[in-house]
């Protein structure tokens, strides 16, 4: 199928570390968003964020998680 905003997901997660009071030991989460591409597009202020998040990756990151093919379906689906 055609890739497009209602059929794409952005898969997003928040890692922490945390230091348990008793113990001292160390606590690691993972915390794991998934939200489709469309719904993202009429948020309020996400689309410019997420934008610009993009751009600012270096290119050797970009090229290795097609930057370019995220970005082009992120603008077609905000206009």
């Amino acid at each position: 199928p055609r890739a497009t905003p209602e059929n794409l997901w952005m898969r997003t997660e928040r890692q922490t570390l945390r230091r348990l009071p008793r113990s001292g030991a160390i606590a690691f989460t993972i915390r794991v968003y998934q939200t489709r591409v469309d719904a993202l597009a009429r948020e309020p202020g996400v689309p410019g964020r997420l934008a610009s998040a993009l751009r600012g990756w270096p290119e050797d990151v970009a090229g290795c998680v097609g930057a370019f093919a995220v970005c082009s379906l992120f603008v077609w689906a905000v206009c």
